[in-house]
């Protein structure tokens, strides 16, 4: 991080804030609302903003069925998959916990493009290696012992466990249903599934 300076300085420290904010954010959230009201809230305000941003930067909607459908597809597992079950679990499990689960969705890709046919990657024993390696540095950071992931309320660790599934197979632009429908990936309009 010494290296960094001006704009990359600053884009990771947006990161670092907005990014790393979102857990305890989700926590006190559903602490107000409803989980799946909170997250349709929370997802109706940053598609708004991301669809007149898009316009305004000259962007297009989808004008294909085919598109359309393959944006539905990808947002059914972001959104209702992924964030919904992160949202929900964060009832019954810690914020710096829901991390850790969630750091898991580099481990279901990894498992998912081994196992799917046409994936471009195998489980080699680096690539287990460097996925556990990386899980646990997150554990670290976040400062969660091993019994407190143990002990935690299973609801949580299972509904984390499916969104990190769920999140890993729709990656955008990269998905299976982008690559065999042609959708063209569209940086503004695809932005908003990722920012959990």
């Amino acid at each position: 991080m010494a290296g960094l300076r001006g704009k990359p300085l600053i884009a990771y420290l947006v990161v670092c804030v907005f990014w790393g904010s979102t857990y305890l954010a989700i926590r006190v959230g559903v602490g107000v609302l409803p989980p799946f009201l909170f997250a349709g809230l929370r997802f109706l305000v940053a598609g708004v903003l991301l669809l007149g941003i898009a316009l305004a930067l000259g962007d297009r909607l989808p004008r294909r069925a085919v598109d359309w459908r393959t944006s539905a597809i990808v947002g059914l597992f972001l959104l209702s998959g992924g964030n919904a079950f992160v949202v929900w679990a964060e009832q019954f499990t810690a914020s710096g916990i829901a991390s850790i689960f969630v750091v898991t969705v580099a481990l279901w890709m990894a498992f998912f493009d081994a196992i799917i046919p046409g994936g471009s990657g195998d489980l080699s024993w680096r690539v287990v290696a460097g996925l556990l390696l990386g899980f646990a540095g997150t554990a670290l950071l976040v400062g969660a012992t091993p019994a407190q992931i143990l002990h935690a309320d299973l609801r949580g660790p299972i509904a984390l466990t499916l969104a990190s599934a769920s999140w890993s197979r729709a990656p955008p632009g990269r998905s299976a249903p982008c690559t065999r429908s042609g959708t063209p990936p569209r940086r503004v309009l695809t932005s908003a599934p990722r920012s959990r």
